[in-house]
């Protein structure tokens, strides 16, 4: 499908610039699920990463407003920390937010983290 091939051409290109906007990463996401998700359709946001939130312009407090505010369809977040400079912390509360849940990457392979996820749905 053609969003797919996007949307891996769009991961295939990003680059790491030593700057985590996860806030703000989760904010647009949310958003442009409620505007476009449907309410039979899985709308999950799964957050990767290996770094520290330093670049937000929200705050984890303004993120969890802004989930109980927007409830045109049910956005559900999962968090997955690779290494030991992911802030571990921030990630389980932005899981809390989203009612997902926080994992670890080392904990945890791939798979496992995905069947988990496909439990929510």
């Amino acid at each position: 499908d053609r969003s797919r091939r996007d949307l891996s051409a769009r991961i295939d290109t990003t680059e790491a610039a030593g700057e985590t906007a996860l806030i703000d990463a989760d904010w647009e996401a949310n958003d442009n699920l409620q505007r476009s998700g449907g309410v039979e359709a899985i709308n999950a946001i799964v957050v990767m990463t290996a770094g520290r939130e330093n670049a937000s312009i929200y705050s984890a407090s303004d993120l969890q407003r802004r989930f109980e505010q927007e409830r045109a369809v049910t956005v559900v977040v999962f968090t997955i920390a690779f290494g030991s400079d992911a802030d571990a912390d921030l990630l389980q509360q932005v899981a809390r937010i989203g009612n997902g849940q926080f994992r670890r990457a080392d904990e945890t392979d791939i798979e496992e983290l995905y069947r988990i996820i496909s439990t929510y749905f």
